[in-house]
């Protein structure tokens, strides 16, 4: 996963996190590679030996302590289907560069695809996006405290970014950062799947129990 964060408005190194089955010093040859590839020097390389349920659980994230204050979360995604083409990566870094300088924090995380994942077929499970080779998201966060035109700033550059990087990308999107103002939705998320999807949900749960926004709808109130 590729990180190009901002706090505040100042943008951090951009950071590649991922997790390597087998041993550090299977992985470092790989990570050289990378880093060849790049053609820019690294800054810092950390890695941890973990086991399955630590790293399954994203410990560097959310375990071996309590929970933070509460923040607010706003997120839209594409769907990368083919590599990004210079001018679009362009255009995304341009996109992050003007960050607002505002309270909270936000930016851009592209998670990788492939491998495994294309193991499946598209229909197998309710994951639909078999065949991309990655997912753009594209985040925001503030506190109770933030300011309400703060606020509006980040879901503007939200919404900028999105349209964007739309004609590069599509309009596929990820069901794990919903995005409340995402058009054609049920497709966006789980396209071909849904039909299978809402008769499932007619089955599991027909009095639509299990309901928020842009929840699997039952299949006779499609």
């Amino acid at each position: 996963m590729v990180e190009l964060l901002s706090d505040r408005g100042s943008p951090a190194p951009p950071a590649v996190t991922g997790t390597f089955i087998g041993t550090p010093a299977e992985l470092h040859p790989v990570l050289d590679r990378m880093v060849a590839a790049i053609g820019l020097p690294e800054t810092q390389r950390t890695l941890v030996p973990t086991g399955y349920v630590q790293a399954a659980s994203e410990a560097e994230r959310w375990g071996g302590g309590t929970w933070g204050a509460r923040v607010a979360f706003a997120a839209k995604s594409h769907i990368v289907r083919t590599p990004i083409i210079p001018s679009a990566a362009q255009d995304l870094a341009d996109a992050v560069d003007r960050m607002p300088e505002c309270r909270g924090a936000g930016g851009l995380l592209i998670e990788a695809l492939g491998g495994a994942v294309s193991d499946v077929a598209p229909t197998t499970t309710a994951f639909p996006h078999r065949t991309a080779i990655g997912v753009a998201q594209y985040h925001s966060y503030w506190d109770q405290t933030t300011e309400p035109d703060h606020v509006d700033q980040r879901l503007t550059w939200l919404r900028e970014v999105h349209a964007t990087m739309q004609p590069h990308l599509g309009t596929g999107g990820y069901t794990n950062g919903m995005d409340p103002e995402l058009a054609d939705w049920l497709i966006a998320y789980h396209g071909d799947n849904h039909p299978r999807l809402q008769r499932i949900k007619v089955t599991a749960d027909p009095d639509d129990f299990f309901r928020f926004p842009q929840s699997i709808p039952p299949a006779h109130n499609a």
